[in-house]
Parts: C-alpha cells; sequence; structure tokens
C-alpha cells in the first residue's frame, strides 16, 4: 500500500522486511522508524524503509518487549519471513517463482487497508491511491509536484496539521537560550521553524513585525529563508545580532543574510515593498498584562535581573491600558502586513489569553475577528501546549482560577 510512492502501511513494511505487524508497529511508536499516525494505525516513510532493510543485511532489527527488554531468542524470529529469504530481504537476490506465489496467496489472505481510515481521509491535498503492495525500488520519495506551498513530503505534512503541537524548546540552562531568556515573553525558534517550513519554500522571504530578539530571523536562517524583522526596542535589535552571530554556525550566518530593522511597525512597514513576502509569522505583544507584580514567575523574573515588560516606550504596545485601544492597534499592524503579503498567502500569529482581574479575556478570537476586515481569513488554530509551564494554586480553595499553560496559533490567509 502506497501512497504517492512515499508513504507505506504497517502490514506491507511487516511483509517486506520479514517482521510481524506487531513489531512494525513497536518500531513506529518508539521512534525507531519514521512513521506518522492515521486514525489507528500507522503510515510509515518509504525512504526510512528502505534505510532498515540497508541496515537488516548486516545486522537484525533490535526488538524490545513492553518492559523494554530484548526478548531470548528475538534475533531468530525477527530473521524468519514466510515467503522471502534473508538474501531477497537484504536485496541479494530475487525471489523465486514459489517465493512468489507465496507472497501472492498471503497478499490475498491478508490484505486490508489502514484501519480506520476512510477514502475521503485519504483523498486530500498529497494524497492518491493507495495499491494493496506496491514495489519498494519502484518507489521514489519525492515532494508532490502539485505541491506549491512547501518542500515537505506527505509523511512530514501530515503530522504539522494536527490541531496540538506541545511546545519545545531548548530548556532555560542551555547556552542557547541564554539570548532569548532576555526577552519577557519568547516565542522558541523551535516551533517557529515548523511554521517556517511548513508555509514556505528555500529561499522564500518570512516578515516578523513584532521579532524580539530575533527567534524568527534564527529559524530562517536555519532553514535557508529570508528574514526581515521589525522591533522597537533597540536593545533586542542588539540581541538579535547578538543571537546570530553566536548561535548560528558561521556559514548559515555568512550565506543567509538576515535583515532587522529597528523602529515603530506602523511606520517601517509602509515603507517595504508590495508583494514582497511569502509568509508573516510573529507573536505580538500582550497590553500592559505585564506590568502585573503579584505573579510568582514574574518575582523570579525581577531576582534574576532579566526584563519584565518590553519597553518603557510610550509607542510599545505593551503600554497601553485600554484593551480595546490595544486591540485596535495590533490589529492594525498585522492587518498592515497585507500589503507586502503575496495574495493567498499564510500569516500565523501566536497569541494567548489571559485574565485580567476576575475577567478572561478571549484574545486570540477578538484578534482574528479584527484582521478580517483587513482581508484576512482564518483557516485554522493550533494549540500549542506549553507542559513546561509550572502550576500555580490561583483561586485555592475558593473558586475556580486557571493556569493558562497553551498558546494559539491563527492561521490566516491574505484574500487580497
Amino acid at each position: 500500500m502506497m501512497v504517492n510512492g512515499e508513504l507505506l502501511t504497517v502490514r506491507q513494511v511487516a511483509e517486506f522486511l520479514g517482521n510481524t505487524v506487531q513489531h512494525v508497529r513497536l518500531l513506529a511508536r518508539t521512534g525507531q522508524i519514521k512513521a506518522s499516525k492515521v486514525g489507528r494505525d500507522w503510515i510509515i516513510d518509504r525512504g526510512a524503509v528502505m534505510d532498515l532493510r540497508t541496515k537488516r543485511a548486516t545486522t537484525p532489527l533490535i526488538s524490545f518487549n513492553k518492559q523494554g527488554r530484548r526478548p531470548v531468542g528475538a534475533s531468530v524470529r525477527e530473521s524468519r519471513n514466510e515467503y522471502f529469504t534473508e538474501g531477497v530481504i537484504s536485496g541479494l537476490e530475487s525471489p523465486s517463482s514459489a517465493d512468489q506465489a507465496k507472497r501472492r496467496v498471503k497478499e490475498q489472505e491478508d490484505s486490508q487497508i489502514l484501519v480506520g481510515v476512510s477514502g475521503s481521509q485519504l483523498a486530500m491535498e498529497g494524497i492518491g491511491h493507495m495499491d494493496s503492495f506496491t514495489k519498494l525500488d519502484d518507489l521514489k520519495v519525492e515532494v508532490d509536484p502539485r505541491n506549491q506551498l512547501n518542500e515537505l513530503t506527505a509523511t512530514e505534512w501530515l503530522p504539522e496539521t494536527v490541531s496540538v503541537w506541545i511546545q519545545k524548546g531548548l530548556g532555560a540552562s542551555h547556552p542557547d537560550a541564554q539570548i532569548e531568556r532576555q526577552h519577557p515573553a519568547p516565542f522558541s525558534f523551535t516551533d517557529v521553524s515548523r511554521l517556517i517550513r511548513f508555509f514556505t519554500k528555500r529561499n522564500g522571504v518570512v516578515l516578523d513585525p513584532f521579532v524580539g530578539v530575533g527567534s524568527t530571523l534564527k529559524a530562517c536562517a536555519l532553514h535557508e529563508r529570508s528574514g526581515v524583522g521589525i522591533e522597537l526596542n533597540p536593545r533586542y535589535v542588539q540581541l538579535t545580532h547578538e543571537r546570530l552571530l553566536r548561535e548560528l554556525p558561521q556559514h548559515i550566518n555568512s550565506n543567509h543574510n538576515q535583515r532587522v530593522i529597528q523602529g515603530d511597525a506602523r511606520v517601517v512597514l509602509p515603507q517595504l515593498l508590495e508583494n514582497s513576502v511569502d509568509f508573516v509569522v510573529t507573536s505580538p505583544p500582550y497590553s500592559n498584562i505585564l506590568h502585573k507584580q503579584d505573579h510568582k514567575a514574574h518575582q523570579e523574573r525581577i531576582a534574576n535581573g532579566l526584563d519584565t515588560r518590553y519597553s518603557d516606550d510610550f509607542r510599545d504596545l505593551g503600554n497601553i491600558h485600554s484593551y480595546e485601544i490595544f486591540l485596535g492597534e495590533v490589529a492594525k499592524i498585522l492587518g498592515g502586513c497585507s500589503r507586502v503579503l503575496k495574495s493567498k498567502k499564510y500569516m500565523a500569529v501566536i497569541v494567548s489569553d489571559y485574565r485580567h482581574g476576575s475577567k478572561y479575556v478571549m484574545f486570540h478570537a477578538d484578534l482574528a475577528q479584527s484582521l478580517e476586515a483587513y482581508g484576512f481569513q482564518l483557516r485554522g488554530i493550533t494549540v500549542l501546549y506549553q507542559r513546561h509551564k509550572r502550576v500555580f494554586p490561583y483561586g485555592y480553595p475558593f473558586s475556580f482560577v486557571p493556569n493558562i499553560h497553551h498558546q494559539f496559533v491563527l492561521i490566516m490567509q491574505n484574500e487580497k
């Protein structure tokens, strides 16, 4: 079974490698082979199978039981195949007519489609008809020629469309996280990298109108995109330059120039060329909620000498006290990106709802609705789960007060 010559089912891989279906599922579940979960089963990257076959020619696959231990005789069981010899599996010889006849009988008995996946689920962009058995040597791992959005294969595409991501960072103690920590509300370059890889191709132009300490520009450099960042705070502009010099290999830094512009985005955006940007990604400021003094994490930043607010500049949106005015200004800046962003291209905005006193502010919903007036349409929302955050006993034992451990990634499309 094959998807556009790139993906295989568990049963197909098991038959080719001479292992049980359960063993292949274990390889997929434990990350020993590149695979994606679809419905209740896995689809597996053809390239990973070919790599595994090469390894199989010289060494048996490693098998573990539920306790993480290798069962006695596992290597003997793994080398067995109902109709292929070890030479056929390793590619050192061709299957005999008897072997092929056994395979055809076994196919008829065990032929099945992906469990829990309907035809309509597979009839999406980049996924075509699935055959019951495909010779792996005839397959090629390549990007669908119809894919004008990015350079991802079907295997790489599917996980990015799952509506919940787990936020990934380097960790507070990592050497390359020290500049990022200087910002009071940083966005990890590892997460923005996923967005950049999905919504652009190599050499594409990415704009971040609130670039902060340069997470977007770092991600652009690592993935061969050209980044343009706008930042009001001169200190953060300097930290961005320092970060690109310190955290990137020299050849990447020199070959993929990133541009950071110091200034107010409301002034800078009109100066950029129309239709010059392929993707906009940013995390805008949060009105004046960073001015709170009672948050324990806020107090820890003070104790460590880290910034607790963006700046004292009167132009800084983080110093606006009126939510309505703040929302309007953020929408005006992001809406202004419509002119420089190419038609039908995307903008990803990373935001968080928050509490203001006893009121819960649905910032993500208000912003998405406000951006419609500028020609942007909401295409989806990804929830970014921040499982690393600490839990505080808010409200205990009197009332419900949530620990907000997620952000929203608003996926907006430019309909100009």
